[in-house]
């Protein structure tokens, strides 16, 4: 009977842990909807951007200008990027891009000298086309003048950053209406995709191994440039010139030329694999209904931790591995299963004591693991016209009440617990199952009880009864006690 009711109760336990797993889970996807968590997948991959540095490849180079060379206010500027472009090829440099749009045309001279060396470069040599966003909200394609366009390849740059600054994903091209444009860092990289898949961007390069330089300084007639040889340059604002400019993680605002070089050493160093907070959402909800049948509390808490880690380290853990993963979804599952737990052990330990009293309650009592193993005798006393006798005393005396009933029923079961049952039930232990040692225990009590009680000033005449327990279930007597009655 004892193995049976311990099952019984350790199957409701189990239950209601996977309640509360279901429950958890169902949150968690409810915030998935509008996407109220993404920040927090952002907070982690910003500490993973600033905790975890590697060297670029110092394949890329980035050449940065002070001022607006797309101003046609400026020909000079243009005539001087010509030359520097001559330069980079006379110094064996690969690939050029001009990361600048040229809307609007300058002298008929600096545009056509602009257009010939890009055309004449011997390896290759792109303009660049942003996306922006129009009067309408729909993302075009901003045009390069032809007279600096004719003939010469472009690429688009999609750096749209998002609500709080930061570009986390790039596509591999760019599309805008029926025209398909690769995507500047894809093109540096030499990966080809389509404009529907994206990569994630990784910030735990080291920005200072970047190579950078000024164009000012190249254009000086004694700058060395053979160290350009074999890269790929990209030329471009020193600090974007746009009003929405993308944030670099412990940077603040850079120059939208920097974040394609990091999406491109991102592609080249082989560009992890996205894992969606749904996938990791279901993984841990898994790991929670494994813990869930575990008997032993202290195992179940040690189980419950280390699956947290777990989902706090991914952001870390993940690019180890080659993976970016979002992790939220699951940290939320986390959160709420603990708070529900935390409610039910609260709601328990509410029961477990009686607030007039602090005495522990039958609750107390039925999950007591000592009676559960040496399944003693149980003694329940009923208090007659217990309610009419409190309603007779002031409120602040019916914990006085109950402590004094209790005061006298200790007086003969020396060390007993006294437990505390719904209205007028009193419960206790004893280790004797002889039915008449109990019967000289309980006619003992009776003669205690023959005497009023005082309480505060009055005096309370106490009508009792008790029943025991012996069968070998501890469970019974607290709720029905009819096995064996002994009136006082």
């Amino acid at each position: 009977m004892v193995d049976q009711t311990s099952t019984s109760t350790r199957r409701v336990k189990w239950l209601e842990r996977v309640r509360h797993v279901a429950w958890s889970g169902l949150i968690a996807l409810c915030l998935a909807i509008p996407a109220m968590l993404h920040p927090v997948d952002q907070i982690g991959w910003l500490i993973e951007a600033n905790l975890v540095s590697k060297p670029a490849s110092g394949e890329v180079v980035f050449v940065g200008a002070t001022d607006d060379l797309a101003d046609p206010r400026t020909p000079q500027a243009r005539q001087q990027l010509a030359t520097l472009i001559m330069r980079l090829d006379e110094a064996g440099a690969e690939e050029v891009y001009v990361n600048v749009v040229f809307d609007q045309p300058s002298s008929a001279e600096a545009d056509g000298a602009l257009n010939a060396a890009l055309r004449n470069f011997s390896g290759n040599a792109f303009l660049v086309r942003y996306l922006d966003t129009s009067l309408n909200v729909e993302k075009v394609l901003r045009e390069n003048c032809s007279q600096i366009a004719d003939e010469v390849p472009q690429v688009a740059l999609d750096a749209l950053r998002n609500y709080l600054g930061y570009i986390w994903y790039m596509p591999f091209a760019v599309e805008d209406g029926a025209e398909t444009l690769p995507n500047l860092p894809a093109s540096i990289a030499g990966i080809s995709g389509s404009a529907k898949d994206d990569f994630p961007v990784v910030y735990s390069f080291d920005l200072a191994s970047v190579p950078t330089y000024r164009l000012s300084n190249l254009m000086d007639e004694n700058a060395e440039l053979t160290n350009l040889h074999g890269k790929k340059v990209i030329i471009g604002q020193s600090v974007s010139l746009r009003r929405d400019a993308p944030s670099l993680p412990g940077q603040g605002a850079v120059s939208d030329s920097i974040v394609s070089i990091f999406a491109a050493e991102t592609l080249m160093s082989g560009h992890p694999r996205y894992i969606s907070g749904l996938l990791t959402l279901l993984a841990t909800l898994a790991l929670l209904l494994l813990i869930c049948p575990i008997k032993d509390r202290a195992y179940r808490s040690a189980a419950f931790g280390a699956v947290t880690m777990m989902v706090l380290l991914m952001p870390l853990v993940g690019p180890q591995a080659g993976l970016r993963i979002s992790f939220a979804y699951a940290l939320a599952a986390l959160i709420f299963y603990g708070l529900l737990r935390l409610r039910t052990k609260w709601a328990r330990d509410l029961l477990l004591i009686d607030p007039e009293t602090d005495l522990p309650t039958f609750a107390a009592l039925e999950g007591d693991e000592d009676v559960a193993s040496h399944v003693p005798s149980i003694v329940v006393a009923r208090i007659h016209r217990f309610e009419e006798v409190r309603r007779s005393l002031p409120v602040e005396l019916h914990g006085d009440y109950l402590l004094a009933i209790t005061a006298r029923l200790k007086a003969a079961t020396q060390d007993a617990k006294i437990y505390l049952g719904p209205g007028h039930l009193i419960a206790w232990t004893m280790p004797e199952k002889d039915p008449a040692l109990l019967r000289e225990h309980l006619e003992g009590l009776r003669a205690l009880f023959a005497s009023p009680l005082v309480v505060g000033q009055e005096q309370v005449d106490v009508g009792i009864t008790f029943g025991v327990d012996i069968t070998p279930s501890p469970y019974v007597a607290p709720v029905s006690y009819t096995h064996l009655t002994l009136p006082t």
